[in-house]
C-alpha cells in the first residue's frame, strides 16, 4: 500500500455544481445470469403475481414534498452547511427574542451560544488529535469536520427553544416557580438532564461513536456541579460590574450557564471518543505498514542471502546500492515504507503515540531492524532521484520538500527513542 503516493492530492478541477445529479445504470455479466421462467434474478422491489419486477412500475419522477426534501441532501456541501447554520441561528435568535428578559442576551445570546459550541468542537478536535503541543505538521483544522460542526450548530440551535423557552421559562419558572434564586441545584439539574438526553438522541441519529453517545447520557452528573461553579463565577462578575439585581440576571442566564458546563464536559467525553477512533485508525495503518516492512525485509534476506542485512544497514548507501543492483523494486519499496512511516508521524493524528506503543509490542530484534531500516532516509541523493523519476508523479515538489525539511529532525527523534529502549534493555 503506497500511502506516500497520496501525500498531497491534486486540487479538484472543474467548477463546483450547485446540485448533483443522480444517475442509475446496470448491466448483466455473461454466463452469470439466467433470465427465464426459473431464472436466478430477483429485483430488490420484489415481483408481482405475474413475475414482473415491481421496480419497473415505479414512476421515475415522484413530485411530492418528500422528493423535494430528499433533494436537499444533494446540494453543494458548503451551501448545505450554511443553510444548517442559518437555520440553527434563526431558531436560537427567536428563542432569545421570545424570552426578552435581558437586552444583552436578546441581542447577543445566539452568538454566545454558537461561540460556546464552536469552541467546544475545536477544543474537542485538538484534544482528539493529540493535544496542542505535539510535534506535528498537520493543522488541527484539517481534522475538524466542518460538516459535523454545521450539524452541531444546527442541533444546538434547536436546543435553544427547548432549554431556554420550554424548560427554563415555561416549565421551571412559570409552571413550577423554581428559579436560581430559590433552588439553583434543581434548575441546573433539570437543564443538564434534558440537554443530555437531547444530545444523546441526536448523536444516535447522526451516527456518532458509541462512546460519545453513552458518555453524553451520563454527562449531566458532571455538568450539574460545574454549572453551579460557573454560576458562582457569573454572580461574582455581575456584582463586580454593578449589574442591578444580579440574581435575576443569573436566572435568565441559567440555560447558557448549563450549556457552557455541559459543553465543557462534552469536549472531554467526545474528545476521548474521537481519540479512541484515531487510535483504531492508526492501529490499522501501522499493522498494515509493518506487515509490508517485514515482508520486504524477508524478501531482502532472500535476495541478499550472503550478507548480514542488519550490519550492512549501518552503511545505508552501500546497502541500498547493493540491493538496487539485485532488485530495484525491493530497494524502492524499502524507501517508500520508511517515507510512509515518516508521513504517519507528522501528518496522522495520534500516530506518534501509537508508534511508540507499537514498538513496545515488537521483539528487540524486530525493533532493532526497524530502527536500522530508517537509516535509508539519510540517502538524500538517492531518494531525491526516486522523486525525480516519478515516485509520486509529476507533482513531487511538496513531497520532496517535506522529506528534505524534516527527515533529519525525524531521525534524531528516533535515535533518542532507540537509545531509551537500549537503556531499558541494559537495565
Amino acid at each position: 500500500m503506497k500511502i506516500f503516493f497520496f501525500f498531497f492530492p491534486p486540487p479538484p478541477g472543474g467548477p463546483k455544481n450547485f446540485c448533483c445529479q443522480r444517475a442509475h445504470g446496470w448491466g448483466l455479466e455473461k454466463r452469470t445470469t439466467r433470465i427465464q421462467q426459473a431464472g436466478n434474478l430477483v429485483t430488490l422491489g420484489g415481483v408481482n403475481p405475474h413475475g414482473v419486477g415491481n421496480y419497473f412500475h415505479t414512476p421515475l419522477v415522484n413530485k411530492t414534498s418528500r422528493d423535494f426534501w430528499s433533494q436537499i441532501s444533494y446540494l453543494n456541501t458548503s451551501i448545505l452547511n450554511v443553510l444548517k447554520i442559518l437555520c440553527g441561528f434563526l431558531l436560537a435568535q427567536w428563542a432569545f427574542w421570545y424570552t426578552d428578559t435581558w437586552w444583552f442576551l436578546t441581542l447577543f445570546g445566539p452568538c454566545l451560544w454558537f461561540l460556546i459550541t464552536g469552541l467546544r468542537n475545536i477544543f474537542q478536535s485538538a484534544l482528539a488529535c493529540g493535544g496542542f503541543t505535539r510535534n506535528v505538521l498537520f493543522s488541527y483544522s484539517n481534522y475538524i469536520s466542518w460538516e459535523r460542526i454545521a450539524d452541531s450548530l444546527l442541533y444546538t440551535g434547536i436546543s435553544v427553544p427547548l432549554l431556554e423557552v420550554v424548560v427554563r421559562l415555561l416549565l421551571l419558572e412559570n409552571l413550577l416557580g423554581i428559579t436560581v434564586r430559590d433552588n439553583a441545584v434543581s434548575v441546573y439539574a433539570v437543564l443538564a438532564l434534558v440537554n443530555s438526553l437531547y444530545i444523546s438522541g441526536h448523536n444516535i441519529f447522526r451516527g456518532l461513536p458509541k462512546e460519545a453517545v453513552f458518555g453524553n447520557i451520563f454527562r449531566c452528573a458532571l455538568a450539574i456541579p460545574l454549572s453551579i461553579l460557573y454560576g458562582y463565577i457569573l454572580l461574582y462578575l455581575f456584582n463586580f460590574f454593578n449589574i442591578s439585581d444580579p440574581m435575576h440576571t443569573l436566572q435568565v442566564c441559567a440555560a447558557i450557564t448549563s450549556k457552557c458546563a455541559s459543553d465543557t464536559v462534552a469536549a472531554a467525553i467526545e474528545g476521548f471518543a474521537d481519540r479512541n477512533m484515531y487510535i483504531r485508525l492508526r492501529a490499522w495503518d501501522y499493522s498494515s505498514k509493518f506487515y509490508q516492512i517485514f515482508n520486504n525485509i524477508s524478501n531482502q534476506e532472500h535476495i541478499l542471502a550472503h550478507i548480514n542485512i542488519k550490519k550492512h544497514l549501518d552503511n545505508p548507501r552501500k546497502f541500498y546500492k547493493l540491493l538496487y543492483e539485485k532488485n530495484q523494486i525491493a530497494a524502492r519499496r524499502a524507501v517508500i515504507n520508511m517515507l510512509d512511516i515518516m508521513y504517519f508521524w507528522y501528518y496522522q493524528p495520534r500516530a506518534q503515540q501509537f508508534f511508540a506503543e507499537y514498538l513496545k509490542s515488537l521483539s528487540p530484534e524486530e525493533r532493532d531492524i526497524v530502527f536500522k531500516m530508517h537509516n535509508l532516509l539519510h540517502l538524500e541523493k538517492e531518494i531525491s532521484t526516486c522523486f525525480l523519476q516519478g515516485l509520486v508523479g509529476k507533482g513531487f515538489s511538496k513531497s520532496l520538500s517535506f522529506y528534505l525539511k524534516n527527515y533529519k529532525e525525524y531521525l534524531a527523534v528516533l535515535a533518542n527513542m532507540q537509545s531509551r529502549y537500549c537503556a531499558k534493555i541494559i537495565q
